[in-house]
């Protein structure tokens, strides 16, 4: 068999090795082929991953011009980025400054935001409006949902003291307790519109405002009317004492109720009448401010009061304690000054605001006071140096602060926004005065000072 493969190799050895010749080219081809397929590609990777960074690079640039103008386009325009991005760091950075400039959510699809309300734990926003829902927002994300809805545009919504639950009241003649673990709400049927509700402290009592011009205070247990009043205005203001013993009322141009849970009705200042109210944190006292300015402090216990100071003019829109109820704010809209009045005596400080018809909110800690009216703004009491929140150009209807103060809401027509209360902590530390802080471009942050470069 070796002899007859040999004696053939030497019959057909030119074509044997014509054929090897050929078949060894072949390879080369090949593997020539190879290498050039495999470098094209290589080539149209790096193009295409040159293309995603200057594609990139192009979607921080426009999210960093947008991110005052519009920082919730801002924050869209980063979802662009391709996964594993180089520009995540100046994402990041970006992402923080849109925060900082106020995050708006179109919570509801009709007209205006009547009401927001904010969990006792801070982890939800609670909303109401004319699109007759009720909703509630993670805190965090805005990311919501419909809690449930009236036949009417509903006009307040207040969580209960354990966070469990809603309470909302709606010109269809009814307030409403939702669960917010589902199920049908308890319905509490009134006469006419029901303007305002408010939970007692231990959220077994539930006060309504009627357009009967009637208050009344319900058992949620039973879910019948526990106690009742007339109040010659119509009730704008609803607020529980603190011991749930009592609950004040109180409208525009009306005098300030006071209706006993278990009988008993009185009013402070028969002969009076209130702008606006607001109680003490433990109680026992309330602040009123008639119509010429004057803001007074009364004692519930005895119903004695004392002039706490005067605006220069009229229309004093709103009052609050501070949480340590020690100084009162006013703001009258005539003037456009904020006062505080101290309760222990002496004389009010101030400073002026623009803002015409605001909501006004102290943080817990009470050293800012937050102003909403066209524009949100929160001013330092120490220095009285505003803070503006870049946010709404529209009349803000409701305020609220967080309870561990952490953040700031505010509803403008049918956007909710919602603003981080930073605690300016340093993110670097020099030795000596920093000169120059600047954003590298990959978005880190680059400090200057006597004692070296810090990023």
């Amino acid at each position: 068999g070796a002899q007859l493969v040999r004696r053939f190799a030497r019959r057909h050895r030119v074509a044997l090795g014509i054929g090897t010749a050929a078949g060894a080219v072949l390879a080369v081809v090949a593997a020539i082929s190879v290498l050039r397929i495999r470098d094209e590609r290589d080539d149209a990777t790096a193009a295409r991953a040159t293309a995603v960074e200057r594609a990139d690079a192009l979607t921080i640039e426009q999210a960093r011009v947008q991110v005052e103008r519009d920082p919730a386009r801002a924050i869209a325009m980063l979802q662009a980025l391709s996964p594993g991005s180089t520009q995540l760091s100046a994402a990041r950075v970006i992402a923080a400054d849109a925060e900082y400039h106020g995050i708006a959510h179109t919570a509801h699809s009709d007209d205006r935001i009547a009401s927001v309300d904010i969990a006792p734990d801070d982890k939800l926003i609670a909303t109401a409006g004319s699109d007759r829902t009720v909703r509630v927002w993670d805190s965090a994300t805005l990311n919501g949902r419909i809690v449930g809805s009236h036949a009417h545009r509903v006009e307040s919504v207040k969580f209960s003291p354990d966070g469990r639950s809603l309470a909302s009241a709606s010109l269809d003649n009814t307030a409403r307790v939702w669960s917010l673990s589902g199920g049908d709400p308890i319905v509490l049927a009134h006469p006419k519109g029901v303007r305002r509700v408010a939970y007692s402290s231990d959220g077994k009592l539930l006060a309504t405002a009627c357009d009967d011009r009637m208050v009344r205070v319900w058992d949620l247990a039973t879910h019948a009317v526990r106690a009742s009043a007339r109040d010659d205005g119509f009730p704008e203001q609803l607020v529980f004492t603190s011991d749930g013993r009592t609950l004040v009322s109180s409208g525009p141009g009306s005098p300030v109720h006071l209706l006993g849970v278990d009988g008993g009705d009185r009013v402070l200042d028969p002969g009076g009448k209130s702008e606006t109210f607001a109680i003490s944190p433990d109680g026992k006292q309330v602040a009123t401010a008639t119509k010429d300015g004057t803001v007074w402090l009364w004692e519930l216990a005895t119903g004695a009061r004392r002039m706490l100071g005067k605006h220069m003019t009229w229309l004093v829109m709103a009052l609050e304690f501070t949480p340590d109820g020690k100084t009162v704010a006013s703001f009258s809209a005539a003037d456009h000054v904020v006062k505080l009045w101290p309760i222990g005596g002496g004389e009010g400080t101030g400073f002026r605001s623009e803002e015409m018809f605001p909501k006004i909110a102290f943080t817990p800690d009470g050293a800012s006071l937050v102003i909403a009216g066209a524009r949100v703004t929160r001013w330092d009491l120490a220095s009285k140096d505003p803070s503006p929140l870049v946010g709404p150009n529209d009349q803000v209807a409701a305020l609220g602060v967080a309870h561990d103060g952490s953040f700031v809401v505010a509803a403008a027509g049918n956007d909710l926004w919602r603003w981080p209360v930073h605690s300016e902590a340093p993110i670097a530390r020099h030795g000596g005065t920093a000169r120059r802080v600047s954003y590298l471009r990959d978005g880190q942050i680059l400090s200057t000072s006597a004692d070296g470069v810090r990023i």
